[in-house]
């Protein structure tokens, strides 16, 4: 291997080992619109008033919620000067001790697999404290810069729904999620790619397209942003939001038109994993045994994470019909 392909290789593993992991993407109802309002905070928490959001949770979390709020802080007009957007009214978080909480403080119900939800209408965000968290690998910090950027997208396209794939391509790029595994559920992309037209409505129910819909939508967001620049995005968000449709909005932020920048995306896709993934499926890049450690610790975690998934279907199925029944009854929903 070449010098210059070692310092990739390097820099390359580095990456994956300084980034949070990240497991399965939670799969998101369409956010709420009809008007309600915050659900009141339980007497016996304590709140942590920050910058830009609230946090509140019981007294034994004070550290981790001055610790959230202060994050908040940097990372909330980062990602609005990101994306393009204003910051709006103060956010609250809502940091709870056990899912039978989580539950039951939301105005609507959450999926049943959900880490966290957003309410942007409300300016609301439900966390999980670490012991409530379950098999999640991805780090409560970018969780919570997830939510927001949905608070922000939210309230940028308010009171319509933006495109799913924006939203979630969005809040898995800017969050720092996108990775390996996407291109890994890409490559593998059981029943074939969607087209945008596919992932611009609800994502699937069935959890392995669900998951690729996902995969596909931080990927096109990425790839939007890596070949046509960084205001690619914000470009984006500000024609869809000012009601302009998919195809001129695409056209405004891109230069080409939408016909086309879908077939060279999915062409690409279509070509196989990217060169980066394909090194370490080569075996052209030598691993020392605390990497390779280290990364069958991740695909393990991430092995049991699936079998978790795999006996919780029925209930998802489940699950989904009550959310539809909901959809029509004018409830909050969660993203």
């Amino acid at each position: 291997m070449t010098p210059r392909r070692w310092f990739a290789a390097l820099g390359l593993l580095a990456a994956l080992v300084s980034a949070p992991a990240h497991a399965e993407p939670t799969i998101s109802a369409a956010p709420p619109r009809s008007a309600h309002v915050l659900p009141a905070v339980p007497g016996e928490w304590e709140t942590v008033p920050g910058t830009f959001v609230r946090v509140s949770g019981a007294s034994r979390h004070s550290g981790l919620m001055l610790h959230l709020a202060n994050h908040a802080a940097q990372s909330l007009p980062r990602l609005a000067s990101e994306l393009g957007v204003p910051i709006g009214n103060v956010v609250q978080v809502y940091l709870v001790s056990s899912d039978a909480e989580f539950r039951a403080l939301q105005p609507g119900r959450p999926p049943m697999w959900a880490d966290a939800t957003a309410y942007p209408e409300l300016g609301a965000v439900f966390l999980r404290a670490p012991a409530a968290r379950g098999a999640s690998e991805t780090a409560l910090e970018t969780v919570l810069d997830h939510e927001l950027i949905h608070v922000l997208i939210g309230r940028a396209f308010a009171p319509v729904d933006p495109p799913s794939w924006l939203q979630e391509g969005i809040a898995r790029v800017y969050a720092g999620e996108f990775g390996p595994e996407d291109a890994r559920i890409i490559n593998g992309r059981e029943g074939g790619l969607l087209g945008l037209g596919d992932l611009s409505s609800s994502f699937p129910r069935d959890p392995s397209r669900a998951r690729l819909a996902y995969a596909q939508s931080a990927d096109f967001v990425a790839w939007m942003r890596q070949t046509y620049g960084d205001e690619t995005v914000p470009a984006l968000v500000r024609a869809l939001a000012h009601e302009q449709d998919l195809g001129q909005a695409v056209t405004v932020a891109t230069g080409v038109a939408l016909p086309q920048l879908e077939r060279a995306w999915l062409s690409r896709l279509e070509d196989g994993p990217p060169a980066w993934l394909r090194l370490f499926e080569s075996g052209e890049i030598f691993f020392g045994a605390g990497a390779i450690a280290l990364v069958g610790a991740g695909l393990a975690r991430r092995r049991e994470f699936k079998r978790r998934m795999i006996e919780r279907e029925a209930e998802e199925r489940e699950e989904d019909e009550r959310l539809a029944r909901w959809a029509s009854s004018g409830l909050a929903r969660p993203i």
